[in-house]
């Protein structure tokens, strides 16, 4: 199966985004601000800024100051990290002069109306806690964790990372485990919380090569050394998974070396590392979906903002002294907001959405060409806006969901595909039962709609189509209860696998719809008998195939093997043992 995948050519992109030009937001701060530290979107979707000494909440609508608050404790104070809580935005601080590791930590939360805000400090001297800024997140359980950029002292064993658990905001807790100790040692760590909120992620490094630890379950595992250092905030895909370390050390005109400044790669599940460039890092990162933006740039660099996956110049930054930016993207139904903070004021940016599509599969498996007359799966970025899912009406699904639709070209005919589900990665839609099959006889075009009611078109992707590409979605028993690793099914019983990618079907008994080829199944290596192949009645694109198991075949874990024109699929299935 050759799956073809396209693309817009850089140079297109890059030459129709340089005529766009920021629009400068003044943030109205005071004449002794110098670099804003802290900026992020609420759950409320209203934008946050911890500038010097203030926090502000912009409304992206408008682009307005909702409203302002002072950050004093007895003195100015300067956010050093910012994470949201559901009980409002909670901030590291850190004071606006010089202090020692035996002066206290400072954090506050405020409530997303701006009421109030309440300090608390995390010891200092003889308690646990130590002078400086430091950042925040928050996992699942809303459970708080603070990093101070200095060690701690012997209180809680050294520890510069304190879990907080609502309510006892003033209780502050040691987080165990196999990393305790390189904690203890580590400065300047930054804190993540993954999408779900159950893995904290440690980073930790400054002009040294930097480590990274997961806090998960309460415990910090092992730190895993890191090529470049960690001297710009780290950023996490949104949709978790994959951790970008960004090592940008230029410190007026004078840079460490390549080893150290670039960025790297970290994958949370494997614990693997990768270096994407060793060049200099970017300035920050911002994401939209699953695709990165970067903001290059220091004291002493021009600054551009690049998109990630088009590796060419995006637009010219306004001003190119300012090095301390950050960035982040508003996601918007019809474009990226994007949003660069410098000096006293936001530069903002809407960039449409460029949709892209970069391969199209069977829908079961999602490594077979699709055949007709079934489910698909396009995968790519910026496809939608959010997750939606299509409801059928009269036999039918709609062809336009969350704003997106995609064009079918085949056969000197034009329509719009049947759609079950779409999201910013992923559409799910319906290939037409008419479509010819071969090398690239369908063309499928990728769509958005514009404010204006009108559809901008993505790429398009030629399409390979096979006669067969058989997949299960699942197996039932004969009640209809899926069979599970945990509910296995009987020896000798009938069970149903609900599947696709049979090819055409034909009218035969009982009124019911066979497939024209039957297939063959194994079931751990013994052919079983197939009682009915054909669509399964009031589904689109859905098969039902109905086989008995071999009755000598008991208290196993089984691979079933589906055979149709030269196509195999393989799934496992749990026989129970006999009596049960």
């Amino acid at each position: 199966m050759r799956t073809v995948i396209a693309v817009f050519a850089a140079p297109m992109f890059a030459s129709a985004m340089m005529a766009q030009t920021w629009t400068a937001i003044p943030l109205g701060k005071s004449a002794q601000a110098t670099q804003p530290t802290q900026i992020g979107i609420g759950p409320d979707r209203f934008i946050y800024i911890g500038a010097d000494r203030i926090l502000y909440k912009i409304d992206p609508a408008t682009w307005q100051t909702v409203w302002t608050l002072p950050l004093s404790y007895g003195r100015s104070t300067q956010p050093t990290g910012m994470c949201f809580h559901s009980s409002g935005i909670v901030l590291e601080l850190e004071p606006d002069y010089y202090g020692t590791v035996t002066d206290p930590s400072l954090w506050a939360i405020v409530p997303y109306d701006g009421s109030k805000i309440d300090y608390h400090q995390i010891g200092g001297k003889n308690n646990v806690g130590g002078f400086g800024g430091g950042s925040c997140a928050v996992d699942d359980k809303g459970n708080i964790y603070l990093s101070s950029m200095y060690q701690s002292s012997t209180a809680m064993g050294g520890v510069n990372i304190a879990k907080i658990v609502p309510p006892n905001l003033d209780q502050p807790l040691a987080v165990p485990g196999p990393g305790a100790s390189w904690i203890g040692g580590a400065l300047i760590p930054y804190l993540l919380s993954s999408p779900d909120g159950k893995t904290i992620v440690v980073v930790s490094g400054y002009l040294t090569r930097a480590s990274v630890a997961l806090i998960q379950s309460g415990q910090i595992g092992v730190p895993v050394q890191l090529p470049v250092s960690a001297s710009r905030p780290p950023r996490m895909r949104p949709d978790g998974g994959t951790l970008f370390v960004n090592g940008s050390d230029c410190n007026r005109g004078v840079c460490p070396t390549p080893t150290i400044s670039g960025v790297a790669t970290y994958d949370l599940v494997q614990g693997t590392v990768n270096l994407l460039n060793n060049n200099g890092g970017p300035s920050d990162i911002g994401w939209s979906a699953t695709d990165p933006y970067y903001l290059l740039g220091n004291s002493v660099c021009p600054s551009d903002l690049r998109d990630w996956t088009f590796q060419g110049p995006f637009f010219r930054n306004p001003d190119d002294s300012t090095g301390n930016q950050q960035l982040l993207v508003f996601r918007k139904q019809f474009a990226d907001t994007l949003v660069a903070l410098q000096a006293d004021r936001l530069l903002i940016w809407d960039v449409p959405r460029i949709t892209i599509a970069r391969s199209v599969v069977d829908d079961a498996t999602f490594v077979k060409a699709p055949s007709p007359g079934n489910w698909a799966a396009a995968f790519g970025r910026a496809l939608s806006f959010q997750p939606a899912v299509g409801a059928p009406s009269n036999g039918s699904y709609p062809t336009a969901l969350d704003a997106t639709r995609v064009q079918l070209q085949y056969s000197a005919k034009t329509s719009f595909a049947g759609l079950y589900y779409t999201s910013p990665g992923q559409i799910n839609f319906f290939v037409p039962a008419d479509v010819p099959t071969g090398t690239g006889p369908l063309k499928a075009t990728f769509q958005t709609v514009n404010a204006d009611g009108t559809w901008t078109s993505g790429n398009t992707l030629t399409v390979d189509v096979a006669a067969f590409s058989p997949g299960v979605y699942a197996i039932t028993d004969q009640s209809g209860r899926v069979i599970s690793d945990a509910q296995g099914a009987a020896p000798g019983s009938t069970i149903t696998l609900w599947a696709s990618g049979l090819g055409t079907v034909q009218s035969g008994q009982y009124g019911l719809m066979w497939t024209a080829t039957p297939p063959t199944v194994t079931v751990g290596g013994v052919t079983a008998d197939v009682m009915f192949s054909g669509l399964a009645p009031g589904f689109l694109g859905l098969y039902q195939v109905n086989v008995t198991l071999p009755a000598s075949i008991a208290g196993v874990v089984a691979d079933l093997q589906m055979t149709i024109g030269g196509l195999q699929t393989t799934v496992k299935v749990l026989i129970n043992p006999r009596g049960q």
